[in-house]
């Protein structure tokens, strides 16, 4: 899983596009549940940024791992 910060060309906007909800003309996006939206976001002059994985926590590493 992947996160990436979407700004919408607006940055006032605020409210849903393709199923991802943004504030202000920001969204964090996963990439495991929203691929055809930032394909989408890409394709209509969004700034996609990131792909970075998100920093696991000791206690989620844990779990994750048993």
């Amino acid at each position: 899983m992947a996160e990436f910060k979407v700004t919408a060309p607006d940055e006032g906007f605020s409210g849903e596009v393709a199923g991802v909800v943004f504030s202000k003309g920001a969204a964090t996006v996963d990439s495991d549940d929203n691929r055809a939206a930032l394909a989408y976001f890409r394709r209509r002059g969004y700034k996609v940024e990131g792909g970075e994985q998100p920093k696991r926590t000791a206690s989620r590493a844990k779990k994750t791992d048993e």
